[in-house]
């Protein structure tokens, strides 16, 4: 049973539509009337309402704390308005309803809830509030309210301070217009009060149109209160869905997992509020027309004072949504003041449903919006809009379109302008007078249509524009006459970063590469006009010409620099006057980095009138055109191309003037000069390009002497692991074309180190043409292409001669033979006309046969060819160690003289290169040392040389077909001489052969004597023939002896003595360098009068000297001459010779006569002195001795 009470003070208090007031408010014995139970109940008392309608005329006044419960929100219903209203205010009551319905047409400006004290805490859960008047006007008096927190209008002395108003699952329905859900006012102080919707709403029924004014809250005359939305609480159908007032301050309102939709979600016009906005989503419409009516979601409004200021939003992951629902514009963001902060993101989206507002936030003053990269922007069909940043990151506004970012959007310093993914064309010419970067969403997403002119500042500082991501498609009207626009533009001093772009050129220009004024008559992709500065970057971008008299980039003015990295300007595949980069002003340094430039026609890299700058072409850069870099009329230019970058010279046409160049200088018959360029190629690539069907020159490089003034002291330098190719096509067979002796305009190719490599497209090595001095001139594909350029032309076959006289045509794989064959086959050139095609007739061309320029030098594997005899032989005297021949030009052939010269080694010398078929004349003390195979010709050796081969492999020989020797001889000594062959031809000085020795008793000739037989010692003078070793003199006269057939140069040969006993043998050094023998002989004396015993004597080349026996060496000492003339018959006389033996202990004298002897120790002291006789013994222990200087071992 429940217990309850009654009386006064009661705690638990029952109403029910069948009580009664007069009962005692029990659970048996309800009260009829709701007032009657609050005046019954004791403070903190529950009263309980049973269903029904509870209908009350006046106010019901709340003036304690109390709880009302009704059964539901449906049916417990009480048709009345609740004042909260008590006399002491100062303690804090707590006013609980739940669970019932109020509903009344209240008087205008009052509310069904009426919080008339402070210090109240007014909690609503499950209660649905439906205010039925509908408002009558905008202000005091004329709204109707749900919840209204002030004094009342008869009580404006009340101070409504800390009232905080919470309703959880309840409900402000409002009917009709001008209405106010709740409404918080403080009156002569500010007041500090808070109201919480915690999954609870506030709904107008009618969404307001023009002049409908209504707020879902409203707060005036506040400092530090809150306004609270939670878990799927909503506002919806206002004006204002929160209402702040310039009165407040401090506010806090927090918005979380809710929604508002409303005209505006948020109007404030108070300062130094803080809001939280998060999973939520804050809608607006507007009804209104156009005029003043403008308006957004979120609003900071102001008066005439300088009110919404300072305010600060944190929004996260929350919808921002505005929308026009007739012809006033709409925004997500209206701020009317300045000094606020809005920090958004965490996937927030900023959206309007028409793109004519221009722009998302209707900023009229300076305020901080700061966006994480996840927030988006859109426009109409939920398309992203385009945005701006500040410097620092933060959001300056998003654009809707460009009218609107152009007409909108106050752009300034360091601003970003971020373009989505879509097509925007520009109305006009965009300018960009301030720091900026534009960035689209990719080369392929963002599409810009028109032109930008960046117009760069006065001052030393740069403006520094940046245009990231997108692409340009400009296709302007054509014109013939006044400027093209260009796509770009800069003047003035600026800093231009083209970064991952794609710039399409569509419309054709009037001008051609000759014309005055490039900047205006080309239709320019990128122009740098004749007042820019500053810096210009293209980096990750393409450039398409897709018209003719188009350009890529264009430098007109003095810059900094002008850089293109990682860049590709590509033109049409048919069409002229088309440019990579042309270049039209001095000074300006150009970096062509890992860039690509292909155009089928004009020029990839294009200097007219430019110079005094830097070109830097690197990193596998590729540039292709009909000239991958054209100084025209340019001077003082520095070019250095490395890395592996290629310049690729390509044509398509066909005619007389579309001969050129990958890399070219020219003039054209100005008053303007190409001098003074210097282009470094290192590391790379230098070639042509041609279609199978092309036939007119292109050259890789070319130093155009066809106009004046000619082209002069121009210098190109080829090094590192460079490759410069030609095609082998008759008509483009050289590396270089001059048009001009290069060497009286001083024009210069240099070849630096070993690596470069100049070949034809099939990689074969092309032929080299050194000047005089050894320097490079240039190279072709063939022999003759090295002499001449000839090519029929109409009816006249034309010569350009390629060589100058005393060029050297270097072609060390080619023989002699093979080098005659290829002249003596190109008949055009040299023998005859060719015959005109049948197309113009079958008559001979006019022709006269090409000659080869005095002293031009063919450099073959075999040796030198020579034009001109009087050269060739100057040249074989200068060039001994070449074997040297004049080209005789016939009128039908090509003949060949020989004009070698010997070799003279005057100095020990090695050769490790063979010099096969050379003549060689090895000097008085001079040895040759041959460490590698050879057939040498003929080989002179003077009396004191010496030729050694050094071969270790037995199957390897060095030869000569003729070995000749020349001996130092005089009528007054014999001398010992001897050669290592047997077949010899002696020849006098004017070499003439000489059959036989000359006759002694003659004045003047050549003697020879030998051993009378080889058992006599007996040297006699010879008349019939020579020998091959023997006693040799002469008087008159010099004489050589040469062998007959080849000779074989012997790394060692020994000779052998007889073994007869009593014999005697004239031998030669068999070899042709100075031996030891290994046994004893007879040399000749220096005076020539006897030869005498030596003991493993040294023997020179070419020296003869006399062996024998081992019994009669033992005996016999010396073989005498005798004293006197070489004529006659010279008897050697025998001589009693001494020798000495040993036994065990003693050394044994032989003698005929008695002699002195010493016997020395080897330790120097001497064991024996004395005379000794025939067959005397000295005693002495073992050991070697010297006996009279003679060694010998006692055991």
């Amino acid at each position: 049973m429940v217990a309850t009470s009654v009386g006064w003070g009661q705690t638990d208090l029952y109403v029910s539509t069948s009580g009664s007031d007069g009962n005692g408010g029990g659970v048996e014995a309800p009260l009829a009337t709701i007032a009657k139970a609050i005046e019954k109940a004791a403070d903190g008392a529950t009263i309980r309402v049973a269903e029904g309608i509870y209908p009350q005329v006046s106010p019901i006044v709340i003036p304690k704390s109390i709880t009302i419960i009704g059964s539901d929100s449906t049916n417990c219903i009480i048709e009345g308005q609740l004042d909260i209203q008590r006399d002491e205010e100062e303690s804090v009551i707590n006013v609980n309803l739940r669970n019932l319905q109020i509903t009344k047409a209240t008087t205008l400006s009052q509310g069904l809830i009426n919080v008339m004290s402070k210090n109240v805490n007014l909690n609503l859960s499950g209660v649905h509030l439906h205010q039925l008047t509908a408002g009558s006007g905008d202000g005091w008096g004329k709204s109707s309210m749900g919840i209204v927190n002030l004094g009342k209008s008869y009580d404006s002395n009340s101070i409504c301070d800390n009232v905080n108003v919470s309703l959880t699952n309840s409900c402000i329905y409002l009917e009709g217009s001008y209405n106010r859900g709740f409404s918080s006012f403080g009156n002569t102080t500010k007041v500090k009060n808070t109201i919480v919707l915690d999954n609870s709403h506030i709904l107008s029924a009618v969404y307001p149109k023009n002049g409908t004014y209504s707020r879902g809250i409203s707060f005036s005359n506040m400092n530090g209160s809150s306004i609270e939305m939670k878990n799927n609480s909503t506002i919806k159908g206002f004006y204002y869905a929160i209402n702040v007032t310039a009165l407040n301050d401090n506010l806090s309102i927090s918005i979380v997992d809710s929604k508002i939709d409303s005209w505006a979600a948020l109007n404030i016009w108070s300062s130094n509020n803080k809001f939280k906005i998060a999973n939520s989503t804050l809608e607006s419409h507007n009804y209104q027309l156009k005029g003043s009516n403008d308006f957004a979601t979120i609003v900071l409004n102001k008066d005439e004072e300088d009110n919404a200021i300072n305010n600060s939003f944190d929004i996260k992951n929350t919808n921002l949504f505005a929308f026009m629902e007739s012809t006033a514009l709409q925004y997500p963001i209206s701020v009317r003041s300045t000094g606020n902060t809005f920090n958004i993101g965490e996937g927030s989206v900023l959206k309007v449903n028409k793109n004519n507002v221009g722009v998302l936030i209707q900023d009229y003053k300076t305020n901080t919006f700061n966006c994480d990269n996840t927030v988006k922007y859109q426009i109409a069909d939920e398309k992203s809009a385009i945005t701006v940043f500040n410097q620092d990151g933060s959001l300056r506004n998003a654009a809707c379109d460009m009218s609107g970012l152009l007409s909108e959007v106050d752009l300034t310093d360091q601003n970003r302008i971020v373009f989505p993914e879509g097509e925007y064309t520009l109305p006009m010419t965009l300018p960009l007078d301030k720091s900026i970067t534009i960035q689209g969403a990719g080369q392929d997403k963002t599409i810009i249509k028109g032109a930008i002119l960046v117009n760069g500042s006065a001052n030393n500082t740069a403006t520094d524009v940046k245009i990231k991501g997108l692409s340009i498609d400009y296709t302007p009207t054509k014109v013939t006459s006044g400027k093209c626009t260009p796509i770009i533009e800069v003047t003035g001093n600026a800093d231009l970063l083209i970064d991952n772009c794609i710039m399409n050129n569509n419309t054709q220009g009037y001008g051609d590469r000759k014309n005055p004024n490039p900047a205006e008559a080309l239709q320019n992709a990128i122009l740098l006009g004749a007042t820019a500065k500053g810096t210009v970057r293209v980096e990750n971008t393409t450039i398409n010409l897709a018209a003719n008299a188009q350009s890529g980039v264009l430098i007109d003015g003095e810059l900094t620099d002008v850089s293109l990295a990682n860049t590709k300007i590509e033109g049409q595949v048919n069409g002229s006057n088309q440019f990579g980069v042309y270049i039209h002003h001095k000074k300006t340094p150009v970096t062509v980095d890992s860039t690509t430039i292909l155009l089928n026609n004009h020029y990839c890299i294009y200097a007219n009138n430019a110079g005094d700058q830097k070109l830097t072409i690197k990193n596998k850069s590729n540039i292709v055109g009909y000239g991958a870099l054209y100084l025209y009329e340019t001077s003082d230019m520095n070019v250095h191309v490395s890395g592996g970058s290629i310049l690729t010279g390509k044509t398509k046409n066909k005619g007389v003037s579309d001969s050129f160049a990958a890399i070219a200088i020219s003039t054209n018959n100005s008053t303007v000069g190409a001098s003074n360029n210097e282009i470094v190629i290192e590391d790379s690539y230098i070639g042509n390009k041609f279609a199978e069907q092309e036939t007119m020159a292109m050259t890789p490089i070319k130093i155009n002497g066809s106009f004046t003034p000619i082209p002069c002291d121009n210098k190109i330098i080829l090094k590192g692991k460079t490759i410069v190719s030609t095609t082998d096509n008759i008509k483009n067979p050289t590396i270089v074309g001059y048009g001009m002796n290069p060497d009286k305009y001083n024009n210069v190719i240099m070849l630096e180190g070993t690596d470069v490599q100049l070949q034809d497209q099939n990689g074969k090595p092309c032929v080299i043409i050194n000047k005089p001095d050894g320097s490079f001139r240039n190279a072709a594909v063939s022999i003759v292409t090295a002499i001449d350029f000839g090519e029929l032309y109409g009816s006249t076959y034309y010569h350009e001669g390629i060589a100058y006289a005393g060029d050297i045509i270097m072609i060390p794989d080619t023989t002699i033979a093979e080098t005659l064959d290829a002249l003596n086959a190109a008949e055009y050139t040299f023998f005859k006309a060719p015959t005109v095609p049948s197309d113009q007739g079958t008559t001979p061309a006019i022709w006269e046969p090409y000659v080869i320029p005095d002293s031009v030098i063919f450099d073959c594997k075999d040796g030198c060819l020579v034009a001109k005899e009087s050269a060739a032989k100057t040249y074989a005297i200068a060039n001994p160690y070449k074997r040297v021949y004049w080209l005789n030009q016939g009128e039908k052939s090509f003949s060949i003289k020989d004009y070698a010269v010997a070799i003279e080694i005057k100095n020990d010398t090695t050769w490790a290169t063979p010099y096969s078929e050379r003549k060689v004349n090895v000097l008085d003390g001079a040895t040759l040392t041959l460490s590698t195979p050879m057939v040498l010709d003929t080989v002179t050796m003077e009396e004191g040389a010496q030729l050694r081969s050094a071969l270790t492999d037995v199957n390897q020989k060095v030869t000569a077909k003729v070995l000749r020797f020349a001996p130092k001889l005089s009528g007054n000594n014999w001398k010992a001489l001897g050669v290592p062959f047997t077949s010899l031809e002696v020849k006098d000085s004017k070499g003439a052969s000489v059959s036989a020795p000359s006759a002694q008793e003659a004045d003047n000739g050549i003697w020879f004597a030998d051993l009378k037989n080889n058992k006599t010692p007996i040297f006699e003078v010879k008349t019939d023939n020579f020998g091959a070793a023997g006693l040799w003199a002469a008087n008159g006269d010099t004489y050589t002896i040469s062998s007959e057939g080849a000779f074989e140069f012997k790394t060692l040969e020994e000779p052998a003595a007889p073994t007869e006993t009593g014999t005697f043998l004239m031998c030669s050094n068999p070899n042709t360098f100075t031996i030891t023998l290994k046994q004893s002989a007879y040399i000749l004396t220096t005076d020539g009068t006897s030869f005498e015993q030596e003991a493993n004597p040294e023997i020179k080349p070419f020296q003869s000297f006399v062996l024998t026996d081992a019994k009669t060496l033992s005996t016999l000492r010396s073989l005498r001459i005798g004293d006197g003339v070489v004529t006659g018959n010279q008897t050697i006389e025998p001589v009693d010779g001494y020798y000495v033996t040993t036994d065990r202990g003693a050394i044994v004298i032989h003698t005929p006569e008695p002699m002195d002897v010493v016997v020395i120790r080897m330790n120097g002291k001497v064991a024996y002195r004395g005379e000794v006789t025939d067959g005397q013994r000295i005693m002495v222990s073992s050991g070697i001795y010297a006996v009279n200087g003679q060694l010998v071992r006692v055991k």
